[in-house]
Order: structure tokens, then C-alpha cells, then sequence
């Protein structure tokens, strides 16, 4: 007998969206484009309804659900858009912005907003004592505004009667639920730490974790490399979830390599559970990457999985989560493949059983992709653990900018000629509309505001819905995907546009007449990314490098005195040798004197001892300049491997397998990888041991200059007088300290660490490096004594 003294929440919009789904998947065209116009479209026709109206009522039932040997315990909940009781009669208005000519709607043209609207009546009508209710579908067409309302008469009999038959279809699932939380709560209650002991620190940071979702909020974790930050964050959350204070978990992370390190993780628990642990966990990929398809194309005449999605994805559903714990992208794609339905949509419905969603940033807080199933309207308590925290800030500021480039507009035209003039005059209107907004430039062709031009967001508004309407009827016109390409874009900008605030600056900048782009630039990502942690009951930012504090805080979450925990290496410092060279400038102005230098530097370590060692640029053009000589001076003596630009994961994974420790044993020489500061190779790679035995990074990792470089370092002056080291100078710093820390990744593991650059001797580094790294130089005529008396120690 399963434990239901808690109740399953679920919208009621979800519900009916879950049982009555049929039909193919068709991903061209959604029409998913006005989040705050229906919002605003929604509050004026409300607004327009006089004192009878009652808007946004929340209305929920919670219902207990039987089958032969248990109960289920069902909370159904949302809110109607309007009420409206006048003379004793009740009527449910379900309001439904919509691009489509409201002409085409008939009266059943969509039975699932009917679905949501009885559901609605039937809970109201129950807790009123009503005999009938009417209920209204209102939809309203987003360019013109016009309204068209469709109306049935039910009684309260066969209202109930719909939503119990509704309640019914999803009892199965209810049911398949409430089974699973009480088995897998029971078996997370039993778990133990699945290693002989936890290392330094390793305890303290799993507690801390635990006690922050206990009371609920943010924590910055900064975890050196090699106290188990993964098993650390993922323990404590699950021993949560065991007692009900998290119903699931998202491990979001950057990089492939670090969503793989947690799969390992959650196996590693089920190994030393004697396979006794109940817990589903699913890694979701990205569609290009698990597209079965010849081409990503999701609509149906095109693609055989998205033909028929809807009528085939429950029985594949129920089979995927009633066989598999782990659903990981071999999983999903075959049960797709058994099923013929399309993977990734797949992998979203699976999410919904899942307890650990590995995934992405971007599936929790990117706001054109975000898993709207669960963070629109959150019924559940989330806990989000973000992987190497440091690369959010980055990522963070990609996700919440848009930008319109002008060339764009004028390709599409021309390829529509006089094809259809209403789509080519909705183009040229937004065209016209960029051109005036680009005499704002000054003689140097640039135009830089902190507030944005609203005359593009209105054409765009105003045009966007003609564009839509062709889309929607031209599936398959030529240039059918240059038209849906410039949508995406437009409706990437509007969503964008809403968001824009005190964090963002909106540029022009002019090449030639037809290259212009126009740019919402989102410099503080902490506002934005706020609304969406908020989904989460506690989020937990951890790295290794999230120093300085003040610099994540600001970007992250805008606070100014986090809560924050900070822990010392679990590894004797005596098994690493790290030296500052400082004999060498490696800045830009000097880098064509600097590569000889460098070279010996290299082959000075190389030789001191036979292994494997990595050699971090800031950039591929250096890279190669100190690649070419070196080769030139040492091909004989060394086996050498570079990091090239676009490299395929087949790539990345080729490179990492020369450092295996197999390779090691039959090679008879040092292996050198030469590799960019802050790629790839430069953090969430794990190689212990002999595997990877000294680095050097050449220089202070400072991003390039650039435009918009100096765009945030001007904000940043203006903000807290910090332009200088909020743009370049912490940025550099973290990738210097992710390189770093690919030595030394086990207790006994030895290794060497050289930082080469002038600069790291200044107060200004000094003040910021961790002091753990000490303050011990070298040149070139010290460092082959220096190394010869530490590997003479650790023989």
C-alpha cells in the first residue's frame, strides 16, 4: 500500500494538455510568440468586462483516486480567466490570444481549450451549488483585436461527469506516480555515501547543501578540484527529496563532459545500493544531437517521428518509465525508435517521471527554451545544482540578448519578389522601420543607449502577426525556411525586448548599408536570471573558481553579501609544485618575442620527467605560433597534439584518449597538448594520476578586447567604478584557475603547475590569486633545478 498523504499537484491546463493529446508534432510554426501580449490582451478584455467580471479566480478540487489495492491523492488547480454571475446565471470565460484569423475557428476547432474550460465549470460549479454552467471560449487576434466568443450551455452532471472522466485517464499515470515516490523515497532514506569515507571537506559542503534546501535559498559552493563536488551536491539533494523537502532535481551544467560525470555519479549510487536504489534520472540532449531524422525538420510531412507523435508518445511513454530507471540518450532513442516518435519531444514527456534531469543552463533559465511543463506555472518543489557556476555568467548574458541583423530582411525580400505582397509589405514595413531607427548613429556608425529603440518592437509586434499567417499556410513554399529563420529572429528580439531593464544597453552598429545590427546586449544577467531561479525552492551555484565572490554575486543573483562557503584543497600541497614566471611578458604588444621563451619553458618541463602535460594559450592564433616553432625545435623529442577550432566530440574525445594511461605505458617520450585557456580542455576533464602530470598557462587569461568587452567595462565603471575587472580581468582569472586545476586531481597524484606572465606578480593579481598558490618564482635559468628537486622527492 503506497503512501498518498501527500497529493499530486497538477494544473488543470496540464492535465487536459497530458490525456487528450492526439495528432502529429509539428514544430515549424507555434505561434508561441506573444507571452506578454496575451498577458496584456488578456487584462483588457477583462478590464472591458464591467464589475460582473471576475478575473484570474483560482479555483482547485483535490480528489482521492482508487484502484484495487490503493489511494492516490489528486490536486487539480488553476485559474479561469473570468467568471461572470449575473441574475443567477454563471458563465466560465477561457481567454485565448491567438495570430489565427479568427474566421477559421469554429466551434470545435480546439476541444482541448473546451477540455480546460469544462474542467474550470465543473470544480466551480460543485463547490456553488449550481445546476448549469456556460462556458465561453474568448479569442482574441493579437494584430487586430478582434474578439470572437464561442459558447456551450452544460449542466452540472455532465461537467462532473467530464471531470471525472478526465481524472480517469490519467489515473494509470496518478497511480504509476504515487507507486514510485514511495518506493524511491524508501529506498533514499536507506542510501549511504557510496565511498569508504568522505574526504576533507567533502562532509561539510554535502551538509551545507543539505541544510540551504532545507531552509530554502541560494548558496554559493567554491569546491577545489578533487573534493567530489558531484557526489557532494547530489547526495545531500536526494536525501532531501527522501523526506519531501525536493520533488525533483535539475543538475544543470555547460559541457557534455560534466552532465556525463553526473551520470557516472547517480550509477556509482545504484552500484553501492546493491542496485536497491529507486531513483529515474534522465539526461536530456540537444535535438540536433538526437535527431533520427535525415534533417531537423519537425513537422510531418517531412519527418515520419513527428507524423502521428501525439496518438503513439503515451504508449511509449508508459513503456519507457514502467521498464528503464535510467534514461539516458541510448535509452530514449531506442524505446523512439520502437515507438516512431520523435526523441527529443520524447525526452521532454519522459522528463515529467523523472526525479534528476540532467540537462543544460538553458532548460531552466533560458527564456526561449525553458521547460515551460514545468517552470510557466510551478507546481512542485525544484532544487537546481549548477555545475562549474563560473560559465554561467557568460552564458547568461547570450541567453537574455537578441540582436536583428538588417541584411536578413532585405535576402528574404528579394527572394519574394512579388510572390505574395502582403508578406513582402510586412517585411518592408519592418525594414523601413530599421532604417529610421539607424539615422540615430553617429559618423562612426554606431548608435549606444540604455534605452532601447521601442519603434523596432512595435513594427515587429505590428508585422510579426502577417508573417505568422504566411507561415502558417506556405508550409511548402522555397523559401519557406528564410522566412521561418527571420521569425525566430523577431520573435527571439520581441521576447527579449519585454525583458529589457536597468542591465542591458542597445547598440547600432553600421558596416556597409545592409549589414547593420541592432542589438538588445544584456550586461547584468543577475535580474534576469532571478526570475527564473525563483521557480527553484533552493538553487546551489558551485565551482571551483568562484573567486572573487562579488563578481558571480553581482552577475549571478545581484546579491551583495551571499551566502557563501569557501573550503581549502583536501590534497597535501606538498604533492604540487606551482611557480609564477615572470621573466617573460606573453601581453599582446610582446608576443612575437615572447614564443622561443615559451618554447624552452615547455621543453624545460617536458624533460624533467617522461608524462603527459598540457600547455593553455588564450588564444588558437598564439597556440599555433609556439606549436609551429616548437615543433620545428623539438618533433623528435616529444609526441605533440594540438587543440584545433570546431573539433566534433569524436575529436574531443580522440584528444583525451592519448592521455589514457594505456597510451602511457607505450609511449617512450613526453606527450604535450597544446590547448585555449577556458576550451574544452581547460576544465570539467578529469585526468588522475599519471594521465596528466604538469601544466603550464600562458598568461592572465584576459578575454580579448573587443566591442562589447568594453561596453561591459564602461557599465561597470558607471555601476561600482570595477569596468576594468568585471570585463576582463575576473573572467581571466577563472580560466587561469580552471587550468590549473586539471593537476592534482586524486590524493596521490603529483604534478607541476607554471603560470607564465609578468603580470601575475602585480598587487592586482596578487590580491585576487588563491593565497593556497603561494608566492614561489622561477625563470628559465631556475626552473630545471626547481623541477629536478621536487620529482626528486616524489620519486
Amino acid at each position: 500500500m503506497s503512501d498518498a498523504s501527500t497529493a499530486f499537484q497538477i494544473s488543470v491546463r496540464e492535465l487536459v494538455e497530458f490525456v487528450y493529446r492526439s495528432g502529429s508534432l509539428d514544430l515549424r510554426f507555434q505561434g508561441k510568440s506573444k507571452l506578454q501580449d496575451g498577458i496584456k490582451l488578456h487584462q483588457k478584455i477583462q478590464k472591458s468586462q464591467g464589475i460582473a467580471y471576475r478575473s484570474e479566480v483560482t479555483l482547485s478540487r483535490q480528489i482521492e483516486v482508487f484502484d484495487e489495492v490503493s489511494k492516490a491523492v489528486l490536486l487539480v488547480s488553476g485559474r479561469a480567466d473570468g467568471i461572470i454571475d449575473i441574475d443567477g446565471e454563471t458563465t466560465i470565460d477561457e481567454i485565448k490570444g491567438t495570430s489565427i484569423f479568427l474566421e477559421s475557428i469554429e466551434i470545435d476547432t480546439f476541444p482541448v481549450h473546451w477540455a480546460q474550460a469544462k474542467i474550470y465549470g465543473a470544480i466551480y460549479g460543485r463547490d456553488n451549488n449550481l445546476n448549469h454552467i456556460t462556458i465561453q471560449l474568448t479569442y482574441a487576434n493579437f494584430e487586430s483585436n478582434e474578439v470572437k466568443r464561442l459558447r456551450k450551455i452544460y449542466s452540472i452532471e455532465e461537467l462532473e461527469a467530464f471531470f471525472i472522466a478526465t481524472v480517469e485517464l490519467y489515473k494509470k499515470w496518478l497511480f504509476l506516480k504515487n507507486q514510485w515516490r514511495y518506493e524511491r523515497n524508501n529506498s533514499l532514506e536507506g542510501i549511504a555515501f557510496p565511498f569508504e569515507r568522505y574526504r576533507p571537506g567533502q562532509r561539510k559542503l554535502a551538509v551545507s547543501i543539505y541544510n540551504k534546501i532545507k531552509t530554502g535559498g541560494i548558496l554559493y559552493a567554491e569546491a577545489p578540484t578533487g573534493i567530489g563536488k558531484t557526489m557532494s551536491t547530489l547526495f545531500p539533494s536526494l536525501k532531501a527529496m527522501s523526506q519531501g523537502l525536493v520533488d525533483r532535481i535539475f543538475y544543470l551544467s555547460a559541457k557534455t563532459i560534466t552532465k556525463v560525470v553526473a551520470e557516472e555519479a547517480v550509477t556509482r549510487l545504484y552500484e553501492e545500493s546493491d542496485q536497491t536504489l529507486k531513483l529515474k534520472s534522465l539526461t536530456l540532449t540537444a535535438k540536433d544531437k538526437i535527431c533520427l531524422n535525415e534533417e531537423v525538420t519537425c513537422y510531418p510531412e517531412k519527418c515520419p517521428y513527428a507524423d502521428g507523435y501525439f496518438d503513439r508518445s503515451l504508449d511509449a511513454l508508459w513503456d519507457i518509465v514502467s521498464n528503464e530507471r535510467s534514461f539516458d540518450k541510448d535509452t530514449v532513442v531506442r524505446y523512439a525508435q520502437k515507438h516512431k516518435v520523435c526523441p527529443y519531444e520524447f525526452s521532454l514527456d519522459v522528463a515529467l517521471f523523472s526525479d534528476l534531469i540532467i540537462c543544460d543552463y538553458n532548460y531552466a533559465f533560458d527564456p526561449r527554451v525553458y521547460l515551460r511543463r514545468f517552470f510557466e506555472f510551478p507546481t512542485e518543489k525544484y532544487v537546481f545544482l549548477v555545475d562549474e557556476a563560473h560559465n554561467l555568467v557568460d552564458r547568461a548574458r547570450t541567453m537574455y540578448s537578441a540582436e536583428l541583423q538588417k541584411d536578413k530582411f532585405l535576402s528574404v525580400k528579394k527572394q519574394l519578389g512579388q510572390v505574395d505582397k502582403s508578406l513582402s509589405k510586412a517585411i518592408d514595413g519592418i525594414n523601413k522601420a530599421l532604417l529610421e531607427v539607424r539615422k540615430a548613429c553617429d559618423d562612426r556608425g554606431l548608435y549606444i543607449s540604455a534605452d532601447e529603440k521601442q519603434d523596432i518592437y512595435e513594427q515587429l509586434k505590428r508585422r510579426s502577426g502577417t508573417i505568422e499567417k504566411w507561415l502558417s499556410e506556405n508550409h511548402l513554399a522555397p523559401f519557406y525556411q528564410e522566412v521561418l529563420d527571420l521569425y525566430f529572429d523577431i520573435i527571439g528580439y520581441m521576447r527579449i525586448s519585454e525583458l529589457y531593464d536597468s542591465g542591458y544597453l542597445f547598440y547600432i552598429t553600421e558596416g556597409d548599408k545592409n549589414t547593420t545590427k541592432y542589438k538588445l546586449f544584456n550586461i547584468n544577467p543577475a535580474s534576469q536570471l532571478k526570475r527564473f531561479i525563483d521557480n527553484s525552492v533552493a538553487t546551489i551555484f558551485f565551482s571551483a573558481t568562484l573567486t572573487p565572490l562579488a563578481y558571480y554575486s553581482t552577475l549571478l543573483t545581484g546579491d551583495v553579501e551571499p551566502e557563501a562557503l569557501s573550503l581549502p584543497s583536501p590534497f597535501d600541497t606538498a604533492n604540487r609544485k606551482l611557480v609564477y614566471a615572470t621573466d617573460v611578458s606573453v601581453k599582446y604588444k610582446d608576443r612575437e618575442t615572447s614564443v622561443r621563451g615559451l618554447c624552452q619553458y615547455i621543453d624545460t618541463m617536458a624533460a624533467a620527467k617522461k608524462g603527459n602535460y598540457l600547455v593553455f594559450f588564450p588564444s588558437y592564433a598564439y597556440l599555433k605560433q609556439v606549436a609551429d616553432l616548437f615543433e620545428t625545435l623539438y618533433i623528435d623529442k616529444y609526441d605533440i597534439i594540438k587543440q584545433s577550432r570546431d573539433l566534433s566530440e569524436a575529436d574531443k574525445e580522440d584528444f583525451l584518449q592519448t592521455f589514457d594511461a594505456d597510451a602511457i605505458m607505450l609511449r617512450d617520450k613526453s606527450l604535450i597538448g597544446f590547448a585555449v585557456l577556458g576550451g574544452h580542455f581547460a576544465e570539467g576533464i578529469d585526468l588522475k594520476g599519471e594521465r596528466l602530470i604538469g601544466v603550464i598557462v600562458v598568461g592572465v587569461g584576459l578575454p580579448m578586447i573587443s566591442f562589447e568587452n568594453d561596453l561591459i567595462k564602461n557599465f561597470f565603471d558607471y555601476e561600482m567604478d570595477a569596468g576594468y575587472e568585471f570585463a576582463y580581468q575576473f573572467p581571466g582569472i577563472g580560466k587561469v584557475m580552471q587550468s590549473a586545476g586539471r593537476v592534482i586531481r586524486g590524493e596521490t597524484d603529483t604534478g607541476v603547475i607554471i603560470l607564465i606572465d609578468q603580470r601575475f606578480q602585480s598587487l592586482t593579481y596578487q590580491r585576487i590569486l588563491p593565497p593556497r598558490w603561494g608566492k614561489e618564482t622561477t625563470n628559465l635559468d631556475t626552473l630545471k633545478r626547481q623541477l629536478d628537486d621536487f620529482w626528486e622527492e616524489h620519486r
